[in-house]
C-alpha cells in the first residue's frame, strides 16, 4: 500500500513498481497488493473504471444513487456490492486476473473483509440500509471472498484477510489474520501467536500469518507464508 498522491494515482501500478525494489533487494521477499473488499478505491485504475461505467456495481441509496463517501474530487471511494454477480466477475477478470499473471506480486493483503459498512455504520444508516439488508451485503462478501481466495491460491499466490473477519473461521484456513501480540512477555507473546496458529497447523495448509500492531512499544509487522506451527 502506497501514499497516494491526487495528481497521480495508479496505485497498483505503484505497488507493482515497489515490489520490484523490495526484490531487487530481497529476491525472496513476498510482496501483497493491498484492496479493499467493501470500498471502490478510486485511485486504482480498474477501481475507477468501474466507478465511472458500472454504477450497478456499487451500492446504492432508495434513490439508486452510487453512495459516494470520498474524501475529495480526486479521492473518490464507494461500496462494493457483492450481491450483484457481476461484482465478483469484475473482479476475478479486472482485479485479481493481473495479479495471477503477475511474476513480481505474490497476493493480496484483502481489508475490510466484512463488506459494507465496516467502519462506516453511519452511511448506512443514512441511507436507510438496515440490519437485514446489511447481512445479505456481508454473506456476499463473504463469499466473494472464498471464491477469490480460492483464485489466488489455485494461480500459486497468497491472500492474508486483514481486518473485521474472524481468523478462527475454517473456510479461512489457509488465511490467518492475527491481532497483535501482547508485549508484557516473550511467554505472554509466544502464547498468543501459538493460539492463533493451531487452526492453520490442524488443517495442514499454507498459509500467511500477519500481525499488525500500533502500540507505542510494537516494532513492526511480518508476514511468512512458510512458517509453520509445530
Amino acid at each position: 500500500k502506497t501514499t497516494v498522491t491526487p495528481k497521480n494515482h495508479h496505485e497498483a501500478a505503484k505497488i507493482t513498481a515497489e515490489a520490484v525494489r523490495v526484490k531487487g533487494s530481497n529476491p525472496r521477499a513476498r510482496v501483497l497488493m493491498y484492496l479493499n473488499l467493501e470500498l471502490g478505491l478510486g485511485w486504482y485504475d480498474s477501481e475507477a473504471e468501474a466507478q465511472a461505467a458500472s454504477p450497478s456495481l456499487f451500492i446504492r441509496d432508495a434513490n439508486g444513487t452510487v453512495i459516494n463517501c470520498s474524501a475529495g474530487p480526486t479521492m473518490i471511494q464507494t461500496f462494493w456490492d457483492f450481491r450483484e454477480p457481476n461484482v465478483t466477475a469484475y473482479w476475478l477478470q479486472h482485479i485479481l486476473a493481473p495479479i495471477a499473471a503477475s511474476r513480481t506480486v505474490d497476493g493480496v493483503l484483502f481489508d475490510d473483509c466484512t463488506g459494507f459498512p465496516n467502519e462506516h455504520a453511519d452511511v448506512a444508516k443514512a441511507a436507510g440500509i438496515g440490519p437485514a439488508e446489511i447481512a445479505r451485503i456481508r454473506a456476499a462478501t463473504f463469499q466473494a471472498l472464498t471464491n477469490f481466495t480460492n483464485f489466488l491460491a489455485a494461480n500459486g499466490k497468497y491472500a492474508a484477510v486483514y481486518e473485521g473477519m474472524d481468523p478462527t473461521d475454517a473456510v479461512l484456513s489457509r488465511f490467518i489474520y492475527t491481532s497483535p501480540p501482547p508485549n508484557s512477555s516473550a511467554a505472554a507473546c509466544a502464547s498468543h501467536m501459538q493460539s492463533l496458529l493451531k487452526l492453520g497447523g490442524k488443517q495442514g495448509k499454507p498459509f500467511i500469518m500477519t500481525a499488525t500492531g500500533f502500540h507505542s512499544t510494537w516494532v513492526g509487522s511480518r508476514t511468512d507464508p512458510q512458517f509453520r506451527s509445530k
